[in-house]
């Protein structure tokens, strides 16, 4: 299969060296607007066309992954779908208006193409054992907790994640990992969302808390900050049998009956294990090529990710909750393992 990559950053120059690695695969192209990025893309793939555009390139591609700035992902997947008629896999935020990625998924399914975000924090080992102990052991989950606390935005060869019209700010950054992760410990949708923000740099969001009502009267919130004084991620459930707690690298269970205590891979680190939850991503990505046609549920939480921050962005500006609506929810569905295709 031949892949075309979008965006040359860090994270593209990440998924091309790992699909690189794959049998079968070939990088027959890749886009930026960076002169540099493109030079460094000519020198690692001199056989592949390179260009300044996705729509410049002279190419047939299977699939199209996509890595530029959230702002630019609705364009750059329209480009795949219909020019191309290429398989997308989109970083997160895959788009930032669900409408919009209800269109794209039509014009996928209607192509007979796959659309797949990069939701890589739900292939991660830690969470994987969390959410083990979500359902079997300290179920129903009641409240999630998640706090994602950084001393400074981090800053690849583009600094978008402070450019708001380019898609920057925390909520976009950080945001839709804790989003979908809440809803799948949870195992329910978004029904509603409380927000406050800080401002920084460029008026980009620096500090946001979410508290939100989940469709099975569970609640959860979301703390993220570029201000804090160390890097650390935690994730806290409560259900109606027990506890659990993962701080960095530090697993806690307790329940009525048993206390418990781990270590696990510390997700505030990245580096290496982004890379292992990356590859993970693209078996499920490719996996999912076989029910072409049939959106992923996948899909569905990333259209419902961009309903839960347009209705974060919506509340911090109003100071009032917002409901999502019915459609919103009827996309999201309920708790189905990531890459599973759904029905709707």
């Amino acid at each position: 299969m031949d892949v075309v990559i979008v965006g040359y950053g860090g994270a593209g120059e990440l998924h091309a060296t790992l699909l690189a690695d794959r049998p079968a695969i070939r990088i027959t192209g890749i886009a930026d607007r960076a002169a540099a990025r493109r030079n460094a893309a000519s020198a690692r793939y001199p056989s592949a066309a390179i260009g300044a555009r996705l729509d410049e390139l002279d190419v047939h591609p299977d699939i199209v992954v996509v890595c530029t700035p959230p702002a630019y992902h609705e364009e750059h997947m329209r480009t795949a779908l219909v020019r191309h008629r290429a398989h997308v896999l989109c970083e997160k935020p895959a788009v930032l208006d669900a409408n919009a990625g209800r269109q794209l998924a039509k014009i996928a399914a209607d192509a007979g193409l796959v659309l797949y975000p990069v939701h890589n924090y739900l292939h991660s080992p830690a969470v994987e054992h969390l959410r083990t102990i979500a359902t079997t052991v300290i179920g129903p989950v009641l409240h999630v907790a998640i706090a994602i606390s950084r001393t400074k935005p981090a800053h690849g060869h583009l600094a978008w994640r402070t450019q708001p019209s380019a898609g920057g700010g925390i909520l976009y950054d950080h945001g839709p990992h804790a989003c979908y992760l809440a809803c799948e410990l949870a195992g329910q949708p978004v029904t509603s969302v409380a927000c406050t923000t800080t401002t920084g740099e460029n008026g980009a969001d620096h500090a946001a808390r979410l508290s939100m009502r989940l469709a099975n009267d569970a609640t959860a919130t979301i703390t993220l900050t570029w201000h804090g004084t160390t890097r650390t991620n935690t994730y806290e459930l409560h259900g109606a049998r027990g506890r659990a707690r993962l701080h960095n690298g530090r697993l806690d269970l307790t329940t009525a009956t048993t206390t418990y205590g781990s270590t696990t891979e510390d997700h505030s680190a990245g580096g290496h294990t982004h890379r292992t939850w990356t590859k993970a991503v693209h078996q499920a990505f490719l996996d999912q090529l076989g029910r072409a046609g049939s959106r992923s549920q996948a899909w569905n939480t990333a259209v419902h990710i961009a309903d839960i921050l347009t209705a974060a962005h919506t509340s911090a500006a109003t100071g009032r909750p917002e409901r999502l609506t019915e459609r919103a929810l009827g996309t999201a569905g309920s708790r189905t393992r990531p890459g599973q295709a759904s029905d709707g």
